[in-house]
């Protein structure tokens, strides 16, 4: 079965993007997957605490990779590498090097 694609609508058309919605489901249970596993860390005990740890292990891993798929899937015609570096780099850098430089004089 090829999955059907909607757009969903906006004022822009330039400004359209895709929506597959057969991955709301898959995105519901990864989110499932992950709650099921925070609802019984610490009270479950045995062999089936394990099991729960890997299905939420399992959920991340798979939330993961859809949002990696999404991003793919919306941004591939207009994605640029540079900018999209240069913008994480002021957002996340910056405040690294902040607290590095307040760890370093506060250390002794």
């Amino acid at each position: 079965m090829i999955p059907s694609v909607t757009t969903s609508p906006t004022a822009d058309p330039a400004s359209r993007r895709e929506h597959l919605p057969e991955f709301d489901y898959f995105r519901g249970l990864a989110i499932l997957m992950i709650m099921a596993t925070h609802s019984v860390v610490g009270k479950v005990r045995g062999p089936f605490a394990d099991y729960f740890i890997e299905v939420g292990v399992g959920g991340t891993l798979f939330f993961v990779f859809l949002s990696g798929y999404f991003f793919y899937h919306i941004y591939r015609r207009e994605f640029a590498y540079v900018p999209f570096l240069a913008k994480k780099g002021k957002q996340l850098l910056a405040p690294f090097f902040v607290l590095i430089l307040g760890a370093i004089l506060i250390a002794p």
